[in-house]
């Protein structure tokens, strides 16, 4: 009897241990099991226990991290991973496009980096949709960016102009409005505006001080002379706001809140 129980024991197979076995692109991604460093695009991991383990694969912001659990019997388990771009890569491969004013392609890449990196997804989509000829898109993207950075004088320009192309010159003097009132030397330019009578117009053009025309443009506003208003306010603007390569201009981001400490799988050995 003792010998028919050993011999049932020899017979098991060779492979009862588990035996988990992942293969991840791109080949440099990351194997973590269980928040460890199992190897570089293939791993064959024979220490594990039966049950459920946590399996992280990753390759540094050009690629979307996956987790998922794997539920490992006494039969071998393999795991197929590929990842996808992450919105650092479509960021970039967007602006490769930009320069070889490829606008299409750059409009695609923005978009796919938008559900993670929404903020400069639609700056740059925006500029991207801009130089294509679709002003009315670019229009909301440029909005979207807007939503959570409202104090920048560029925007505000562009937001100026776009408006003014699709025929919008009431939103268009608030935009150019906003720009100059950004600028220092006309930040209080508005603080006592006269009112709207022919003897104060005229008086206001006579002037040719950067306050004075402001507030004529917000008169001529009153007034309903909407594209007046605009021809006035839009050389008080500075060309910091207005000359730019808009291809290159990198512009502002909301500030990222600090990492205080890494999580353990997102260390490398």
């Amino acid at each position: 009897m003792k010998s028919l129980f050993l011999l049932g024991l020899l017979s098991l197979p060779c492979w009862a241990q588990p035996v988990l076995t992942v293969e991840a692109k791109p080949p440099d991604a990351l194997i973590f099991v269980d928040r460890q460093l199992r190897g570089k695009g293939s791993a064959q991991v024979t220490d594990l226990t039966s049950g459920t383990h946590l399996l992280r694969v990753s390759a540094g912001e050009d690629w979307e991290t996956q987790t998922m659990n794997v539920k490992l019997e006494s039969s071998p388990r393999r795991v197929q991973v590929e990842l996808k771009p992450g919105a650092a890569k479509w960021l970039r491969l967007g602006h490769q496009a930009l320069l070889q004013s490829d606008w299409n392609e750059a409009i695609m890449d923005f978009q796919q980096a938008a559900p993670s990196r929404p903020v400069p997804s639609a700056w740059w989509e925006g500029v991207a949709q801009w130089k294509a000829g679709h002003p009315k898109v670019a229009l909301q993207c440029f909005r979207t960016y807007a939503q959570y950075m409202p104090q920048v004088g560029q925007l505000h320009w562009i937001l100026g102009q776009l408006n003014e192309k699709t025929g919008q010159p009431g939103a268009a003097f608030t935009a150019y409005k906003t720009a100059a009132l950004l600028q220092p030397e006309l930040s209080h330019a508005l603080d006592k505006v006269p009112a709207a009578t022919e003897a104060n117009l005229a008086k206001l053009r006579a002037s040719s001080s950067p306050g004075e025309r402001l507030k004529l443009a917000q008169l001529l506003m009153l007034k309903g002379q909407m594209q007046a208003a605009c021809d006035t306010v839009r050389p008080l603007i500075s060309s910091e706001f207005t000359q730019q390569d808009w291809l290159r201009w990198e512009p502002p981001l909301p500030k990222a809140p600090p990492i205080l400490v890494a999580p353990p799988e997102d260390l490398e050995p």
